[in-house]
């Protein structure tokens, strides 16, 4: 019996291209980050995460990253500054509370398209797209 991989390559190029419909249309820039365990608090290895991937470096400081730590349970998604302080209160809550949700009961794929599908309804309304809209930096999920 073959164990099945943790995201399959289909899966794999379903979310990057969902990351790149919603970047097309935003001046944001999404990554998935995928490891198995989390050896701080999630929210700690989720902003290193941030600074080693190069989420801080997009031009209108709107990147996203969507940590997951698969075997550990955690997760957590942060925004740069450009994105986080034009959002409703209670917004990051609100999605955490939808995630954890999404995580438990449906499997790691189509939570993490619910999770592409509502940070990128935030940037369609926070961060629409610019004249000039680069992709800067890769859609292709991190799995380590």
């Amino acid at each position: 019996m073959t164990d099945r991989p943790l995201l399959t390559a289909q899966e794999q190029q379903f979310l990057a291209q969902a990351i790149a419909d919603v970047e097309k249309q935003t001046t944001g820039e999404i990554k998935i980050f995928l490891e198995p365990e989390c050896p701080t608090d999630p929210y700690v290895q989720a902003q290193k995460k941030f600074f080693e991937l190069n989420l801080h470096q997009t031009r209108q400081r709107t990147g996203v990253l969507i940590y997951v730590a698969y075997q550990s349970h955690h997760f957590a998604v942060l925004a740069d500054t450009g994105l986080h302080h034009q959002l409703p209160d209670g917004f990051w809550n609100n999605l955490r509370d939808e995630l954890t949700e999404q995580f438990r009961n449906k499997p790691l794929a189509e939570a993490l398209h619910h999770a592409v599908t509502r940070c990128g309804a935030a940037l369609m309304r926070y961060a629409p797209a610019a004249p000039s809209n680069p992709d800067e930096l890769s859609n292709r999920v991190e799995i380590v």
